[in-house]
């Protein structure tokens, strides 16, 4: 359950090994093969045009078999399968060949059926085409008027024209007709069929009567389609090619993949250098895979100075789905914990609060395990959802939703008995329930991330910043809480809580910003600050004892630190500041007067001067305490959610039992509208449950411990569409 560790390795080989080495790489799948320069013009566009040309056919083939595309499912190979057996180039021009010719022959017969619904609104035509366009002195013109009106218009000018003009046919509004004219007055009679939105039919490149020639268009077209239903049953014959074709689409794709790599690598004209990473639970492997070469060598070497290895999330097989979540925010930097274990149960407790809805989780549930097998992709989010929907079915029935109200409608004793005596709280009766619980997880929560950053700063071996800001956060925290929930009932308790506040809060101000060199400044208004803040409002028995012990060491440790520094001059506020102590332990000055005089020399003195910038910034940093509220009341978002699924699974419960009382269509209207509302308030309820709680953890959780951008580990391995290696 952590970020996986990672050697970094250097191996070696002459070049005649390199292709076989990369190949035994790429199969084995657990380098990550660094990039040590930059790629020149490789041999892998060679493979791009081939690859392109496998996918065109593999689509076309798909598209006679559809049910190949529908199921979607990889061909099942083992990895020595995985290899090209045929002439893939030339079986893929058979394929495009065949492909070619049946759309070639498509096309003619469009071009066929174009000419047909050119030629047969004309086929009472009784004489020869060329015999019409043969005339000495007049011209023929075939074409339709777009509409009966246009033609009487232009029928009433024949006279007048001197044209003659014979109707032929009506189809769809349209009047074909024959227009004759004397060839003087072509210019004339063209003009003003024009005019008349007349269309001309050219058919001078057919000869015989129109009857004949649909007779032959109609017996060509015939010959075309016999034809093309031929090419498509020996298509058929081609799909059973698909297996050869899907394999070697991928296997070229990783063989472009392995030249992409080699372009990137240092190679002199004997050898080839790889630089990358292994996790060191493999290195056993690879050492074993590469001892197979006799050439190759494999070494371990150190990262350079500032080199980020890339991070592997390992985690536990219940937690693996949830590492979606990770990988959508970044990953974790190598030095970070993998923060997938840590986020898991309070996704889930958030998601199933936000839906609440025992009847849409059991609805959730049951899709997200019925896919689960046929979207192998989507494999990790819908274990992720199954988990979250059980945990949502035990929400729902907690706060008395199972559908919205549906079960208090239909009002049946078992089941609402049964219902009744899983339910905790109803948050529509006792809505502040539901409030103090939405707090309280914040609170949790929060603390929970702040605790993560301790322990982390512990796992890398520096803890002392952490403990300085987050441990005094925590600390600051928890005894405002207890000051304020538990004050009442255990006064004794009371200066324990107030001190923790007053120790915290001081640490804030002087030890947020830690640096070894200011220690001894810091330590000074520590103690100083927090003992007498302590001493004003209460009176511990020992308490002029420890303020004197850590008022010497406060002072003690000042003059360590700044020894090189220290003259007769620069020692006179230590001795103003000791005098004045002396005069306070013997009750001779009041406090106040030793905080300004004993305390106040030492910090304003020439050596702590610089001491005044770090703890107004450290005002600062505790004033920033206040966006933790902000945080805290940012989980209502709980609530809000959780009670909008159930609200809106009521409203859709009533407008359902309103139509039910309409004859005769009451059941059916509402079942109807039962259907479409649940299934648009679980939709819309999910989506919302996986926004909100994405942004609880990315927004309020992890800022407390995780900074992320980790580069991803991405082992040179197998990469393939089609193919599914067992």
């Amino acid at each position: 359950m952590a970020v996986a560790k990672v050697s970094k390795i250097l191996l070696a080989c002459h070049k005649s090994e390199k292709e076989e080495l990369l190949s035994s790489l790429q199969k084995k799948g657990i380098v990550h093969i660094t990039k040590v320069k930059e790629a020149g013009r490789g041999e892998e566009k060679e493979f791009f045009d081939l690859i392109n040309a496998c996918e065109e056919v593999i689509a076309y083939l798909e598209g006679i078999k559809p049910e190949e595309r529908k199921t979607g499912k990889k061909v099942a190979i083992s990895l020595e399968e995985f290899t090209v057996k045929e002439d893939l180039p030339s079986l893929v021009q058979k394929v495009k060949g065949w492909k070619e010719e049946v759309n070639s022959l498509a096309e003619k017969e469009k071009e066929i059926d174009q000419e047909l619904a050119k030629i047969k609104p004309l086929a009472s035509l009784p004489s020869e085409i060329e015999d019409l366009y043969s005339l000495e002195k007049f011209e023929v013109a075939l074409g339709f008027f777009p509409t009966p009106k246009l033609f009487i218009e232009a029928k009433g000018e024949e006279e007048k024209r001197g044209f003659y003009l014979k109707e032929i046919s009506r189809s769809l509004n349209r009047v074909y007709a024959l227009v004759l004219f004397p060839k003087e007055k072509g210019k004339e009679v063209r003009e003003f069929l024009s005019g008349k939105d007349f269309t001309p039919i050219d058919l001078r490149k057919f000869s015989g009567t129109i009857e004949k020639n649909i007779e032959r268009l109609n017996s060509l077209k015939e010959e075309m389609r016999k034809k093309r239903e031929e090419l498509a049953k020996e298509m058929e014959k081609l799909t059973s090619f698909l297996p050869q074709l899907k394999i070697g689409a991928d296997y070229y794709q990783n063989v472009k993949v392995r030249r992409e790599i080699e372009n990137h690598l240092h190679q002199t004209k004997s050898s080839v250098v790889i630089e990358g990473w292994v996790k060191e639970r493999d290195y056993k492997t690879l050492f074993s895979l590469v001892s197979k070469f006799p050439t190759a060598v494999l070494t371990r070497i150190k990262p350079e100075l500032n080199e980020e290895p890339p991070v592997a999330l390992e985690n536990k097989r219940i937690f693996q789905p949830f590492e979606m979540v990770v990988n959508l925010y970044g990953m974790p930097s190598y030095q970070e914990i993998d923060p997938t274990p840590y986020l898991t149960p309070f996704f889930i407790i958030f998601f199933a609060l936000c839906l609440s809805d025992a009847g849409y989780g059991l609805i959730t549930l049951f899709l997200s395990l019925l896919l689960l097998g046929r979207l192998k992709r989507m494999k990790n989010f819908l274990i992720l959802l199954a988990i979250c929907s059980g945990f949502t079915i035990g929400a729902g029935a907690i706060t008395n939703s199972w559908f919205g109200d549906i079960l208090e409608r239909l009002a049946i004793p078992f089941l609402k008995t049964f219902k009744d005596r899983l339910v905790l709280f109803d948050p529509f009766q006792n809505p502040l329930t539901f409030f103090y619980l939405s707090l309280a997880l914040g609170y949790i929560h929060l603390n929970y991330g702040l605790l993560l950053e301790i322990y982390d700063s512990f796992r890398i071996r520096n803890p002392l910043p952490t403990l300085f800001n987050e441990g005094f956060w925590l600390i600051l925290l928890n005894s405002l809480l207890s000051f304020f929930l538990l004050g009442k009932t255990f006064y004794s308790l009371k200066p324990i809580f107030i001190s923790l506040i007053l120790v915290a809060a001081a640490g804030l101000i002087t030890l947020s910003r830690f640096h070894p060199n200011y220690l001894s400044r810091h330590l000074l208004f520590f103690s100083t600050l927090s003992s007498f803040l302590l001493s004003l409002g209460f009176r511990l028995r020992y308490f002029k004892i420890l303020f004197l012990l850590l008022f010497l060491l406060t002072i003690f440790f000042s003059l360590m630190d700044n020894r090189k520094k220290l003259t007769i001059g620069k020692l006179i506020p230590y001795c103003l500041a000791f005098a004045t102590f002396l005069l306070y332990m013997g009750n001779l000055i009041p406090a106040p007067i030793f905080l300004a005089l004993g305390v106040g020399s030492i910090f304003l003195s020439p050596i702590n001067r610089q001491l005044v910038k770090k703890l107004i910034w450290g005002a600062y940093n505790l004033y920033g305490g206040t966006s933790f509220i902000g945080i805290i009341l940012s989980y209502i978002r709980l609530m809000a959610l959780g009670m909008m699924t159930a609200g809106i699974g009521m409203a859709v419960n009533s407008i359902a039992w309103m139509v039910k009382g309409i004859p005769v269509l009451g059941i059916i209207l509402t079942l109807f509208v039962l259907l479409i509302g649940h299934t648009y308030n679980i939709a819309v309820s999910i989506l919302g449950a996986f926004v909100h709680t994405l942004r609880l953890n990315y927004v309020e959780f992890f800022p407390r411990f995780f900074t992320g951008g980790g580069k991803r580990f991405s082992p040179f391995k197998l990469e393939t569409k089609y193919v599914e290696i067992k």
